[in-house]
């Protein structure tokens, strides 16, 4: 077996182990650290099964329907998929990373501990000019039954406190990070009008709510993602 299978066997093998460490606790399910553990390891997963090694961003959104405004140059920038990407989490914020010690093609996990963003990955690029671009993810998920909505301000401050952490990162990593990209993954409702959504994009904040996660997760995974719903809530209330 070839070691780009291997890395593939395993990131699919540790996506599947956050559905388990959900189902040991019934009231939690698919909500808080668990659901940030998919959303990291479906990031490792999907950018190892990338075509030929790279991908762009618009080929990574592309199921959702949302991220059309994102800058032209951000969205067809080819990302560089390596062979091998892992997982890694920590305990602590990223403004208390030493210096130097975070790695591309490393998908950083840093739960409740970090303001701004649940998990962080910095991927290389094939034109050298943005050379690297970092992309981060903030994990939003209700409990069982649990329908809350978050509002554009909630957004904004996210984002907010994402870019005051730019500089800690840039020291973390050691070395540029040319571009960056926040993800908003909301497995519960969103509401930014259309206007909204464009302004938000137009500064390299994609939303992704209920709709658009599930889209972006594949009907299969989209499964695992949507735990902390109400079972009996209609299939037809996530296609309108």
């Amino acid at each position: 077996m070839r070691a780009e299978d291997d890395s593939i066997r395993g990131a699919a093998h540790d996506l599947a182990a956050a559905d388990v460490v959900a189902l040991q606790d019934p009231s939690k399910l698919m909500g808080g650290a668990p659901f940030e553990a998919s959303v990291a390891h479906w990031l490792r997963l999907r950018l190892l099964l990338a075509n030929n090694g790279a991908i762009t961003l618009s080929e990574l959104l592309k199921p959702t329907g949302v991220g059309t405004h994102l800058p032209a140059a951000l969205l067809t920038l080819q990302l560089l998929a390596p062979s091998t990407i892992t997982c890694h989490t920590i305990v602590h914020p990223l403004a208390r990373v030493p210096a130097g010690s975070l790695k591309p093609n490393v998908v950083y996990t840093f739960g409740s501990t970090n303001p701004g963003f649940d998990s962080l990955v910095v991927l290389e690029t094939s034109t050298g000019s943005p050379a690297r671009i970092a992309l981060a993810f903030e994990s939003r998920c209700s409990q069982v039954g649990g329908f809350r909505s978050d509002t554009v301000s909630q957004v904004m401050r996210k984002d907010a406190a994402w870019r005051k952490q730019l500089k800690h990162m840039q020291r973390a990593y050691g070395t540029p990070v040319d571009a960056v990209a926040l993800f908003y993954v909301a497995v519960r409702d969103a509401h930014p009008t259309a206007l909204e959504r464009k302004q938000l994009e137009q500064k390299n904040v994609v939303v992704l709510d209920r709709r658009a996660a599930a889209a972006w997760f594949t009907p299969t995974l989209a499964d695992h993602a949507f735990f902390t719903l109400d079972q009996s809530r209609p299939d037809h209330e996530l296609s309108q």
